[in-house]
């Protein structure tokens, strides 16, 4: 899931998080997908076009942040063949359409 820069410098540079670093190596990318899985990793913004405004504290992402990482994750053919009745284009209207932390609002 996506973290805020600071918080991802915070577990790379931290001694206390050494299998973080594990997770995020090119081996267990490979060997993840080697088990058949479709893995993207979104810990990071610029992985998925994510920005810095789109979350409610350090740790939380706004559903902006969440439907950028669903089109990504549309983007992969895989993905997409899963779920053939989510529209990326209307998602992406939705999004363009959004506040900063609203894509659909709660009317109650």
């Amino acid at each position: 899931m996506p973290f805020v820069p600071a918080v991802v410098n915070a577990l790379e540079q931290s001694p206390l998080y050494d299998r973080w670093r594990q997770f995020e190596s090119q081996q267990m990318r490979e060997w993840i997908q080697k088990q058949g899985v479709i893995y993207h990793n979104f810990t990071r913004l610029q992985d998925f076009g994510g920005r810095l405004d789109g979350f409610v504290d350090p740790f939380h992402p706004a559903e902006t942040t969440y439907l950028r990482v669903l089109l990504t994750m549309l983007d992969d053919d895989r993905f997409q063949a899963l779920f053939p009745n989510i529209d990326p284009g209307v998602l992406r209207d939705r999004l363009k359409q959004a506040t900063p932390f609203e894509v659909y609002r709660n009317e109650f």
